[in-house]
């Protein structure tokens, strides 16, 4: 559209010269042209203002900090301080490489505590991932149909997304996985696909893979996405460098364990018996949890789940999906678009293997979505103007103005997504930018390093470890802060902190996620812990209430 433009524009001033025109000097026809050539530029930026609002402004007010946040954040702390994968033991639930690069960011921006607590210095990142996804997904909508529409479409929607604006403000891996992800099909959809850009798309997706491991789900896609893409002469010299990239890159997760003697579970003839954590163990352990019929099965937590995203998100679930199977239908004339639809059908497969099925699952899902709704909605724009032009009615301006029109009723269908009941939207719609619940967080951990001597053996959501550890004024830290889940699983923190009983807990600082984690994961020293205390402080500043509670040691 913007190219059409420029070439009215050079049309017309071949005829209205600037010597025919008094007042226009050859400098301004001179800017007015470099404004017209540079117009996507622009653009793309007002894209990027637009994302960066969306998803900056209260970011580090709302949503609370979720326990994910802060486990990543402590796991990026005992990198960076202790030089361990984590402060507690490292029993391989995630590849390491996602808080690994949480830690790199810290290191790069003066620390932890460089934008307020620990968490916020994360959120401050997952910005900058949130900009750069935005702008690979024009980028990839735009290479892969030649379409600023397109482009358009699927940068806006993914960036406007109320579902996605809430989880990507978080310190989440997916969001790390994403962007890597993005950063690997960006790289084998370049108009000029170079061996070097090839690699480099190995080298993404390995990373992307381990940030969070669901992304291994495209590899087959991106593979053959990378042969047909490649020139004739080297397609199975370069789909096989890609391939060998992603398997060594990923393989270095299975040889560190190797390496650690944490491969085999104890009890199998590899694994020994003395008692250890395990990297096979624990993916069998991943892949057996919520086990269910998944998609065979209605009822199954895969189609819960799916049914309430399509409920609040129906433009990207819904609508991306059946495009993205509408996109198989162009693999003989464009493999590329055919092949975006693979990929996010490849995501769908994985929620829908029959495992246990999380709200932030969606996240890798929902750029791929928005491509899908952008491809598909432009080629049938494109087709549509085709029609007309066929017709007689020609024009920049009709083009334009239902250009305008299809953008603007794109963004508008991700209005229902501002209605979310169950992320809290429905009684205020602007909750996004105006609602602080993660300020009593920020209170209470202000309060805890106010009054709590240090000694204390305290039970925390894993939000406030690091900033309790470790405070940003440098004064002592609290030794004796733990995890509630650590506090009951691990026996090094059982045993040996609290010897096993509620008598030698001295306060524990309550959230609404931790109270329902000691129901539905049997924490039974916390909870009796919680049973048998008081509270002495308070703290609710938007429905996420933080109690801290003194263990009357006294009770029988």
């Amino acid at each position: 559209m913007f190219q059409r433009i420029v070439a009215l524009s050079s049309a017309i001033e071949g005829v209205v010269t600037p010597s025919r025109i008094q007042g226009v000097t050859p400098d301004r026809v001179a800017v007015r042209r470099w404004v017209l050539a540079h117009a996507e530029v622009f653009g793309i930026l007002g894209i990027l203002v637009i994302a960066g609002v969306a998803h900056g402004v209260n970011m580090l007010h709302f949503p609370y900090f979720e326990t994910d946040e802060g486990t990543y954040m402590s796991q990026a702390w005992s990198f960076v301080t202790e030089g361990q994968l984590a402060p507690y033991t490292y029993w391989y639930d995630h590849a390491p490489l996602g808080w690994i690069q949480i830690a790199l960011w810290a290191i790069l921006t003066g620390g932890f505590y460089t934008f307020g607590s620990a968490v916020e210095s994360g959120r401050v990142l997952m910005l900058v991932i949130q900009l750069t996804s935005t702008f690979l997904v024009y980028r990839i909508a735009r290479n892969v149909t030649d379409s600023i529409l397109a482009a358009a479409i699927a940068s806006l929607t993914f960036s406007l997304c109320a579902y996605g604006i809430y989880y990507h403000r978080r310190v989440l891996l997916d969001n790390l996985a994403t962007v890597w992800m993005l950063a690997s099909l960006s790289l084998l959809l370049e108009k000029r696909l170079k061996l070097g850009r090839v690699w480099l798309s190995g080298v993404a997706l390995g990373i992307s893979i381990l940030s969070k491991e669901l992304t291994v789900f495209v590899m087959p896609c991106f593979a053959y996405l990378a042969f047909f893409r490649s020139h004739r002469a080297q397609r199975w010299f370069a789909t096989a460098g890609w391939v060998l990239i992603v398997g060594s890159i990923v393989s270095g997760y299975f040889l560190m364990a190797l390496l650690k003697g944490e491969l085999f579970p104890t009890g199998t003839w590899l694994g020994g018996t003395n008692p250890h954590v395990s990297l096979l163990g624990t993916l069998l352990f991943q892949a057996d949890r919520g086990r269910d019929a998944g998609l065979l099965s209605l009822q199954s937590g895969f189609w819960i789940t799916a049914r309430q995203w399509a409920s609040v998100e129906p433009f990207l679930v819904v609508g991306g999906s059946a495009c993205a199977i509408l996109t198989l239908l162009a693999f003989r004339r464009n493999r590329a678009i055919a092949l975006v639809g693979a990929s996010t059908l490849a995501l769908w497969a994985f929620l829908a293997r029959g495992g246990i099925v999380i709200g932030f699952y969606l996240v890798p899902l929902l750029p791929m979505l928005a491509l899908c709704d952008g491809i598909v909605i432009a080629t049938v724009i494109r087709w549509g103007t085709a029609w007309l032009d066929s017709h007689g009615t020609r024009g920049l301006a009709v083009r334009a103005v239902v250009s305008t029109v299809v953008l603007a009723t794109s963004v508008a269908l991700l209005l229902p997504g501002y209605d979310n009941q169950q992320l809290g939207f429905h009684s205020d719609h602007l909750v996004l930018w105006n609602n602080v619940q993660a300020d009593a967080q920020q209170q209470s951990l202000n309060w805890v390093l106010g009054h709590l001597p240090r000694s204390s053996r305290i039970i925390i959501d894993d939000y406030m470890w690091t900033d309790l550890h470790d405070p940003a004024n440098g004064s002592p830290g609290y030794p004796y802060a733990h995890w509630h889940w650590k506090v009951d699983l691990d026996p090094a923190i059982r045993n040996g902190v609290f010897r096993g009983n509620w008598r030698n807990i001295d306060y524990v600082i309550t959230t609404p996620q931790m109270i329902s984690d000691v129901k539905t994961g049997h924490l039974t020293l916390v909870g009796k812990a919680i049973a048998h205390s008081t509270v002495i402080a308070h703290f609710d500043t938007g429905g996420w209430p933080i109690d801290v509670r003194k263990v009357t040691k006294s009770a029988s």
